[in-house]
C-alpha cells in the first residue's frame, strides 16, 4: 500500500513537471489550475493503471505450480471506469504443490485453494475435488464424513465452477 501512495505520488509530480516543461519550453503562460489539476489526473490514471493491472502482475510472479483458477470481477460507483470495465478484485489460485490422492479413491484429491486480494489477507481453503462426478467437497472444521472417508453427500458442490479448477486438478490423474 504505501509503495502505491509512493508510485502515485511520483505520478503526479511527473506529470506536472512534464506540463510545467512544456510550458516554459514553448513559453505558454499557464493558469494557475493547471497544474492541480494536471497532478490530479496523474492520480487518478496512476490509481487506475495499477488497480486494473494488479492481478497480471501478481498472476506473472507467481512460483512454479501456482496457477490462477479464476478471476474474481470487481466494480465500484467510487472507481467509475470499473463500471464500464471491471477490474479483477481477487485471483483463486490453485496450490498444485499441495495436491493430495488417496490410492483407494484415484478421481479424488485433495487441493488448496488461495484467495489472493490487493490489500488484505491471502485465505487459504481445503477442497475435496471428484474428477469423476465433476464436483467438489470445501473442507471445513464443520465438514461431516461418511464411514468410508468421504464428505457426507449434502457438502458436495456440483456447480462445475471454477471450471479452471477441474481442468487443472483432473489433467493429473494417474493411469
Amino acid at each position: 500500500m504505501l509503495f502505491e501512495i509512493i508510485i502515485v505520488v511520483c505520478a503526479a509530480f511527473a506529470l506536472s513537471g512534464v506540463v510545467l516543461i512544456l510550458s516554459r519550453l514553448l513559453r505558454v503562460r499557464l493558469p494557475k489550475a493547471v497544474i492541480p489539476i494536471v497532478a490530479a489526473i496523474g492520480i487518478v490514471a496512476a490509481t487506475a493503471w495499477l488497480r486494473h493491472s494488479w492481478a497480471d502482475r501478481v498472476a506473472s510472479s507467481l512460483p512454479e505450480g501456482l496457477s490462477v483458477i479464476a478471476a474474481v470481477p470487481y466494480s465500484s460507483v467510487l472507481e467509475p471506469w470499473t463500471l464500464i470495465r471491471p477490474r479483477t478484485g481477487g485471483l483463486m489460485i490453485l496450490d498444485g504443490r499441495e495436491t493430495m490422492r488417496r490410492p483407494d479413491h484415484p478421481d479424488l484429491a485433495m487441493v488448496s485453494i488461495l484467495l489472493v486480494e490487493p490489500n488484505a489477507e491471502t485465505i487459504k481453503s481445503r477442497h475435496i475435488v471428484d474428477c469423476a462426478k465433476g464436483r467438489r467437497a470445501p473442507v471445513t472444521a464443520d465438514t461431516t464424513f461418511a464411514e468410508d472417508g468421504l464428505p457426507k453427500p449434502e457438502a458436495w458442490l456440483s456447480d462445475g465452477e471454477p471450471k479452471a479448477l477441474y481442468g487443472e486438478v483432473c489433467k493429473t490423474l494417474p493411469g
